[in-house]
């Protein structure tokens, strides 16, 4: 960082010639260019809860966080430093409400996120908004299209939806960008081996 003192004379080149400096004042930096970035995403299972459609009389069971996983920088923005953390679910509060309350103590740290989650505006953002109070949710800025939520603007954050640009499947994605960590579709949880579609008959392990 370029600290000037306006006790002394500088010269500018420019243009092939030399020019001295009259005065000077700080540039602001716009919060989207101090934004760090922060991707995650959501397992969830099944409750005991459910909707029935009308028209099959199938019965579709609400979900309900059980994982968040958070991928973001550290430090100062032009580095490449991350860091991962996993929020679970307990007896009093969700991974959601958790990760919710993860942002507004960045905020408090002015600590700004772009946040990416693929395929967020169908899925993990509901998550999200659900966990809200009131009054959180009427500082967001929620952007629509159709049903999707494709953009919340959250105590400086910017949510984003890959997907909107990116219009494939996770697992897909990084199979064609040769990803070496790409998704993740197994993991250890209680010393077992178990794929993440099997997360849901984890439920009272969790």
């Amino acid at each position: 960082e370029i600290v000037l003192d306006d006790k002394k004379t500088y010269i500018v080149l420019h243009n092939e010639h030399y020019y001295p400096v009259v005065n000077f004042v700080e540039k602001k930096v716009s919060e989207k260019k101090r934004r760090k970035l922060l991707a995650f995403d959501f397992e969830t299972r099944p409750t005991e809860d459910y909707i029935t459609i009308k028209a099959t009389g199938e019965k579709m069971y609400i979900l309900k966080d059980t994982i968040a996983s958070v991928y973001y920088q550290k430090g100062d923005v032009r580095t490449n430093n991350f860091e991962k953390t996993i929020i679970t679910t307990d007896n009093e509060k969700t991974s959601a409400r958790k990760f919710i309350d993860f942002l507004i103590q960045s905020d408090i740290d002015h600590i700004h996120f772009n946040i990416i989650a693929h395929n967020g505006s169908n899925f993990d953002f509901y998550f999200i908004l659900a966990e809200m109070t009131e009054d959180e949710y009427a500082e967001c800025d929620i952007n629509f299209r159709g049903t999707s939520v494709i953009g919340i603007e959250f105590k400086g954050h910017k949510f984003k939806d890959s997907r909107c640009f990116l219009a494939n499947s996770l697992e897909k994605l990084s199979k064609n960008f040769q990803v070496e960590d790409g998704k993740i579709t197994k993991f250890q949880l209680h010393g077992e081996e178990i794929s993440s579609a099997n997360l849901c008959f984890y439920k009272h392990e969790l």
